[in-house]
């Protein structure tokens, strides 16, 4: 009911004829913000499986040795935090920057969750596991600020003499 009487508010204000706040269209930001978050996640989340899954077949095939497993486990969190990152900040067209940040903490958050629901809560080496994912996020987010933004190339004139 409060919502009536403010549009009928906004409307005699504006002096532009009845019902024209209800047939303004928005700009789309949220709904592409949100679909931008799930779809980083989900990119973050199944590149991580398919990593780790590619690990483990090259550690039980003894084409990588047992010892590099850490390893192993670092450069696919790095390189599922960046394309999710890509991914999801590709969706989005403004507030970069906040979205990738966000998609980090979720992929973060569900890594945490499923640490504590599979592995019975061994936190060891977690912080170092924020850090790959938050810096990834963060490098991905900064290559990918200058959006289609270009240096514009001047034509310098040669003077002659």
């Amino acid at each position: 009911l409060s919502w009536f009487f403010f549009a009928q508010k906004t409307n005699s204000l504006n002096q532009k004829g009845r019902g024209q706040l209800m047939k303004q269209k928005g700009n789309g930001t949220v709904s592409l913000m949100t679909s931008g978050l799930a779809l980083g996640t989900m990119v973050s989340i199944v590149i991580t499986l398919i990593g780790a899954a590619v690990s483990a077949a090259m550690i039980s095939l003894e084409t990588i040795p047992e010892g590099s497993t850490g390893y192993c486990a670092l450069a696919v969190l790095l390189i599922s935090a960046i394309t999710g990152a890509i991914a999801g900040a590709g969706k989005v067209k403004e507030k970069r920057l906040y979205v990738c940040g966000m998609i980090g903490v979720i992929y973060f958050l569900i890594l945490l969750a499923t640490t504590a629901l599979f592995f019975g809560g061994q936190y060891e080496g977690i912080g170092v596991t924020a850090l790959v994912i938050f810096g990834g996020n963060l490098g991905a987010c900064l290559l990918g600020m200058r959006g289609n933004k270009r240096p514009k190339l001047r034509n310098s004139k040669i003077r002659h003499r």
